[in-house]
C-alpha cells in the first residue's frame, strides 16, 4: 500500500540549502554509509547545462542538492549503474519519472535489489537552448561572465524562493522566482519540451521506490511549516520503505498524511502541462528580441497559468482537505 510522509531533515543548515525539506539528502546519506554510489543532477562548472554525476561521498553531495529546472544529460550514467548492480554495490538514482522509467527499461533482468530509484514531481522541462540565451543576453547586460545559479535560493524564507545569479565582477541578480522571467516563462510552459506536454509518467507509473517533492499542502498545517522547507515523499515500493525507515534517523517530524493533503497545490503529479498557445511564436523570435520583454510580452503577469486545470477530482479533494485542516 503506497504511503505519504511529510519529513524534514534534521540538519538546518543543511536543510536550508536544499530546496524543500531535504529529505533527498537523508535518503542520500543512508546509501553512502553503507558504502553505495549515488547519482543525480549536478550543474556544469559555468551554469550553462546540467549532467547527471556520481557522488561517493558528504562533501560531494552538495553538488546534487537544490532544484535544476533544466535537461540533464545522462552520458554514461545507465551502463556505469549497471556495472555497480552487477558487483552487488548499492545505488540510489535520482532523477525525473521518465528517466527512472528509461533506467528501468534499460537495466531489464539486471538484478536490482540494491537500486532505489527516486524520482521527483516534475512539472516539465524547459529547453537549455532558450536558458543558454537568456545567459547570454544577461552576460552582455553585465559585461561579465555568470559564476552561480540558485533557481531557488531560500535566504528569505520557503515560500519566498529566489532566483539568483552571480557574475564574476561581483553583480547579483536577485528576484522573486514568480517575478523572474526565465521563471516565469518555464512555470508559464511557454518552452518546455513538447513531450512534457504529453508525459507518460504521470500518478507514480515510472517505476521508482520513492517520489520526492516539496510539501506545499503544508502551508496551512500550523507550526508545522516554519518555513525552512519540508518535503513530502511517497513510498511506492518495499524497497523504498526500507531505504526511508533506514533514513528516518536523519529526519525530523516525520508525519504520514493522505494523498490529497501531501499533493494539494501540486497537479503536476497527476497532469501533464499544457503547450502554451504562443509558444510557436516565442520560438521565432527570442535570438532576435529582448528575452523579458517578450516574455512579459506572450506570458504577462496575471496570465493563467498554462498547467492543466485541476479536475473535478482535484477539486474536490482541495475542499476535503481544507476541512481537515480545520478540525
Amino acid at each position: 500500500m503506497r504511503q505519504f510522509f511529510g519529513c524534514k531533515l534534521a540538519d538546518d543548515v543543511q536543510r536550508r540549502l536544499s530546496s524543500s525539506g531535504g529529505a533527498f539528502t537523508a535518503l542520500a546519506l543512508r546509501v553512502l554509509s553503507e558504502g553505495g554510489i549515488v547519482y543525480g543532477a549536478a550543474f556544469s562548472p559555468v551554469y550553462r547545462s546540467v549532467h547527471h554525476i556520481a557522488v561517493e561521498n558528504l562533501e560531494d553531495l552538495s553538488k546534487l542538492r537544490g532544484s535544476k529546472y533544466l535537461p540533464s544529460n545522462l552520458g554514461n550514467t545507465f551502463a556505469e549503474i549497471k556495472t555497480h548492480l552487477e558487483s552487488r554495490r548499492s545505488v540510489l538514482f535520482s532523477g525525473t519519472p521518465c528517466q527512472v522509467g528509461a533506467l528501468r527499461k534499460f537495466l531489464g533482468d539486471t538484478p536490482q535489489d540494491r537500486l532505489y530509484c527516486v524520482d521527483l514531481v516534475c512539472h516539465g522541462v524547459p529547453d537549455n537552448k532558450v536558458y543558454q540565451h537568456y545567459l547570454d543576453q544577461l552576460e552582455l547586460q553585465h559585461k561579465s561572465k555568470v559564476c552561480l545559479v540558485n533557481f531557488r535560493d531560500k535566504a528569505k524564507g520557503w515560500r519566498k524562493a529566489e532566483f539568483v545569479i552571480r557574475f564574476d565582477n561581483g553583480d547579483e541578480l536577485r528576484e522573486r522566482v514568480a517575478d523572474n522571467a526565465f521563471m516565469r516563462g518555464f512555470i508559464g510552459n511557454l518552452y518546455l519540451r513538447p513531450s512534457c506536454t504529453q508525459c507518460q509518467f504521470k500518478k507514480f507509473t515510472s517505476g521508482s521506490d520513492l517520489t520526492v517533492s516539496d510539501f506545499w499542502g503544508a502551508t496551512e498545517l500550523g507550526s508545522y511549516n516554519d518555513d525552512i522547507g519540508i518535503s513530502v515523499v511517497a513510498v511506492h515500493t518495499p524497497q523504498g520503505q526500507q531505504l526511508f525507515e533506514q533514513a528516518k534517523s536523519q529526519l525530523i517530524d516525520v508525519k504520514e498524511v493522505d494523498e490529497c493533503i501531501a499533493y494539494t497545490f501540486n497537479e503536476s503529479v497527476y497532469q501533464s502541462s499544457s503547450k502554451h498557445p504562443k509558444r510557436d511564436e516565442f520560438y521565432n523570435r527570442y535570438l532576435d528580441e529582448d528575452f523579458e520583454a517578450l516574455v512579459a510580452e506572450l506570458h504577462p503577469r496575471g496570465m493563467a497559468s498554462k498547467t492543466a486545470s485541476p479536475s473535478p477530482l482535484a477539486r474536490l479533494k482541495q475542499i476535503i482537505r481544507k476541512l481537515l485542516v480545520r478540525k
